[in-house]
């Protein structure tokens, strides 16, 4: 008894890992999908499966695509597996794209439903707005033989490490999109059809998780992430100063940066945020071609680019107050350290009923320029 036992779990065992392999190596490998809505009820989606084909010893890789529509991203995936011989698997979903159109008129965890029931969910799938059509975006999927979205991924990837726009993937915009006291910001992005590549167009403002149609441009948006308090080893502004009488333009590169962000509530219920950003870094290019007193050309870098950046935030503050976009989760800070305050003011947007100022100190490091 005790032997056939034995064997019955030898069996068991040797055979699980084959079990195993085989239903991996059916699944059709979803790595790209782009949704648009057509209309008030249904959503066309834009789906490319990785597929392999030929004998097991020279087997090729493909990217084959598939169009459908249904009334959620969940029946379009079913209406594309019914397409192919296999089941779908999402665990190599490099991005998932939105037309701004799209996100503007559906609540983004409405549309991200889908990824969080299904079994080993897309959790560092990225998440990118499209301006116009995300359907356009599948080109990109096709112009090289490598796997649909890995370009795509790699742009991503790249902006994030420039403090371009958010660090953010299926899995940790979870919780933001179940807080009522933090807005949503997402990579926005545009198709550029002569040069046949996506462009990084800068940071979607979100606002009770629908874009709102507001973005943060490219080179502004470091500075939102740095009030985001979002960290890089190594990013760079250029900007055009009036120094000795003439504009330069300068490049820096900023190594150390620190962000303090702090919430005051007056007697009379008033809401006052500071937010205070020093950066150190080092000159690298700029266009002047006599320098005649290098100290005193570090010393007006760092005043008028001090300046400069202090404005930029002032910007950004303002296009995040006209898009109610609470970003800077100032309504988390209330909900936390004021609730009763919070019960009383969270009708209405937050980013309408708060004093924000913004403050910058550039300091020069080294001057290590390069003409």
């Amino acid at each position: 008894m005790k032997r056939c036992r034995f064997v019955l779990i030898l069996l068991v065992a040797l055979s699980a890992p084959a079990c195993t392999s085989s239903s991996l190596k059916n699944l059709r490998i979803v790595s790209f999908a782009s949704f648009d809505r057509i209309d008030k009820s249904q959503l066309k989606g834009t789906i490319a499966i990785r597929s392999l084909y030929g004998a097991t010893e020279n087997k090729t890789e493909t990217n084959e695509f598939y169009d459908s529509q249904g009334s959620s991203i969940g029946e379009i995936f079913q209406k594309v597996e019914q397409q192919v011989p296999d089941h779908l698997g999402f665990a190599k979903l490099n991005v998932l794209v939105f037309g701004d159109r799209t996100v503007k008129q559906v609540k983004l965890e409405d549309l991200l439903e889908f990824a969080y029931r299904v079994a080993k969910n897309p959790s560092a799938s990225k998440v990118v707005i499209a301006r116009g059509n995300a359907t356009d975006f599948y080109r990109v999927a096709t112009l090289s033989g490598n796997m649909a979205g890995r370009s795509l991924l790699h742009t991503v990837q790249s902006a994030e490490k420039s403090l371009v726009i958010p660090k953010t993937n299926i899995n940790n915009l979870f919780p933001l999109l179940h807080d009522e006291g933090h807005d949503l910001t997402l990579p926005y992005m545009e198709w550029n059809a002569e040069e046949k590549k996506a462009r990084i167009l800068g940071t979607a403002l979100f606002h009770a998780n629908m874009f709102t149609g507001r973005f943060v441009p490219e080179h502004q948006a470091p500075l939102l992430m740095m009030m985001l308090k979002q960290h890089s080893k190594r990013f760079y502004f250029t900007r055009n100063l009036f120094i000795s009488g003439k504009i330069d333009s300068v490049t820096v590169n900023v190594r150390k940066y620190t962000t303090r962000k702090r919430l005051t509530v007056g007697s009379d219920g008033t809401l006052k945020v500071s937010v205070r950003m020093k950066m150190e870094g080092s000159i690298v290019a700029y266009s002047s071609n006599n320098i005649k007193n290098p100290t005193q050309f570090k010393d007006s870098v760092e005043r008028k680019m001090t300046e400069a950046l202090t404005e930029d935030c002032k910007e950004i503050v303002n296009l995040l107050r006209t898009s109610n976009c609470d970003a800077l989760g100032i309504g988390r800070d209330l909900m936390a350290f004021h609730p009763a305050l919070w019960k009383k003011l969270k009708a209405r947007p937050v980013m309408q009923q708060v004093d924000i100022t913004p403050s910058v100190q550039f300091r020069i490091m080294s001057e290590g320029i390069k003409k």
